[in-house]
């Protein structure tokens, strides 16, 4: 299995020193699961880099094109939101561009998918891994239930062309749970899901009746700050030497 880094940063103040609790937590639930998981100093390392078919793109180089919150990578197909850019504050290049170089990065099965509503929660960004968890290897797509009311159509145009089953869960934007945020890894044609057990006890029962494992940890205090459990990780290729620059994201 692939390597998951788990990021940690210095404490600030008390919900900081909360959220690096719970990502303790976290590290040491994967590693009791028989998973190699290591620490990285990044307070969100899904922000740094994507990595897909082997290979790693750090967001130094290709901006937001190598944001793994934008970018969603599988096997089968990327999901990419459509406010990706080099430049987070102004696009420099056109949607025809924007489409070449992430095909160019990840292959011909791109599919552009709207950002969510930044107005929902002041801590939202244009991060799709936020409202959107797809797991091809079950034909499975768990949307947010707020992104699926204004997406509905794009989502059902991506489930009809990867022939993908959507499954809505709730999410409640005053105090996130983030369901969708999960993280997933495979290992010997079993799937495990890691995700936040706050707030999210549907989801975590969904999980189980589609065949799935589930890691479930106390996550809310990183939820109520910025992202969960996919936020706060990310994974890299087997063997992978630089682990500590890919903290670098500037």
């Amino acid at each position: 299995m692939k390597k998951v880094l788990v990021g940690k940063f210095e404490a600030e103040n008390k919900i900081e020193e909360k959220m690096l609790l719970e990502r303790r937590i976290l590290l040491e639930a994967l590693q009791s699961n028989g998973i190699d998981a290591v620490n990285i100093d990044c307070k969100w390392p899904r922000d740094s880099f994507t990595s897909h078919r082997g290979e790693v793109y750090k967001r130094k180089n290709y901006g937001f094109y190598a944001d793994g919150g934008y970018i969603l990578n599988n096997l089968e197909f990327s999901l990419a939101c459509s406010e990706v850019s080099f430049n987070e504050d102004m696009y420099i290049d056109t949607p025809e561009e924007r489409y070449k170089l992430l095909q160019n990065l990840y292959g011909e099965n791109v599919f552009i998918l709207p950002p969510p509503d930044k107005s929902l929660n002041f801590n939202l960004s244009p991060h799709i891994d936020l409202v959107v968890l797809p797991i091809p290897e079950r034909k499975l797509l768990f949307v947010d239930f707020m992104y699926y009311r204004t997406n509905h159509e794009s989502l059902g145009l991506l489930c009809d062309k990867y022939n993908l089953t959507l499954k809505i869960v709730p999410n409640d934007y005053s105090k996130p749970s983030y369901p969708c945020n999960s993280l997933v890894l495979k290992k010997d044609n079993r799937i495990t899901v890691v995700t936040n057990n706050i707030n999210n006890k549907g989801f975590i029962s969904s999980l189980r009746d589609y065949g799935l494992d589930v890691i479930d940890v106390p996550f809310s205090a990183n939820c109520t700050n910025g992202g969960s459990v996919h936020c706060a990780t990310n994974i890299i290729p087997e063997n992978y030497i630089d682990i500590e620059g890919l903290s670098e994201i500037d």
